[in-house]
């Protein structure tokens, strides 16, 4: 009696993989798995985003994309998979998120907009904490108190992906300087047979002074004269001394005139 194997296998691999759903935020490696319950598998292979076909069963993804993942199985007896595709999603870059805020001092109330943005993925959400007030999920950030203030902000994407945290001072001074001066009112009629002196004391809120300027004249611009430095003499003759203080947010003081009459 003779006896002889006969072996028939007509069924096709089985390639499973263990691919993460969703966004990724860290390498990763997909393994494919492939079973065959008769003549066994021979081979696997794959091809990441067409780059060709590799015989193996674990694919590194560690490069930002949206990546294309093929693979197949074929066994001893040459039955071959059909292929299967996936796509695997890896998102290392962090949102870059922008601002419109203005440099220097500002004279009046502004709004600073943040402009976050993704090369990959829509950004989830922007936060931004003003002043350490706490931190607020927005792109507006009102700024209506005179101060000197702290504004950190951050994106974070769709992947989970976190911005680092970045800081910009805003300067609001909405205060009109106020400069005074040594001036004895009460005696602004009084004829001096004397040289007089005024003194200036700028005053200029949290800004400090841009200028501080005087002139001579009873209807000279103030804008285009001198310097203020150190304490202004008057001679003979009726003067009229015209004096104002700029802030360095750009408010000017409204000119204020002093009159001096000498007579040797």
């Amino acid at each position: 009696v003779n006896v002889v194997s006969l072996l028939l296998d007509k069924v096709t691999p089985s390639t499973t993989d263990d691919a993460p759903l969703g966004w990724q935020v860290s390498d990763f490696v997909v393994t494919l798995s492939s079973f065959d319950d008769l003549s066994g598998v021979d081979s696997t292979y794959y091809n990441l985003d067409n780059a060709g076909w590799v015989n193996g069963s674990t694919v590194l993804v560690n490069v930002s994309g949206n990546h294309s993942l093929q693979y197949f199985s074929d066994d001893i007896a040459l039955n071959v998979e059909s292929k299967k595709t996936i796509i695997v999603l890896l998102d290392k870059l962090m949102p870059l998120t922008l601002s419109d805020a203005p440099l220097g001092w500002q004279s009046s109330d502004f709004v600073v907009t943040l402009l976050p943005s993704d090369d990959l993925l829509v950004v989830n959400y922007t936060s931004f904490n003003l002043d350490n007030a706490g931190w607020v999920n927005g792109t507006v950030v009102m700024v209506n108190v005179s101060g000197n203030h702290s504004l950190e902000y951050f994106s974070v994407d769709n992947a989970g992906n976190v911005e680092s945290v970045n800081v910009v001072s805003l300067l609001l001074d909405k205060v009109t300087p106020s400069t005074t001066d040594d001036f004895d009112v009460e005696q602004a009629a009084v004829w001096r047979n004397t040289t007089q002196s005024i003194t200036l004391l700028p005053v200029c809120g949290l800004s400090g002074c841009n200028w501080t300027k005087y002139c001579i004249g009873q209807a000279c611009n103030v804008e285009n004269g001198i310097d203020y430095n150190t304490s202004v003499y008057l001679g003979e003759g009726t003067s009229y001394f015209r004096y104002a203080s700029q802030s360095n947010a750009g408010i000017i003081q409204d000119a204020i005139t002093r009159i001096f009459k000498v007579n040797y």
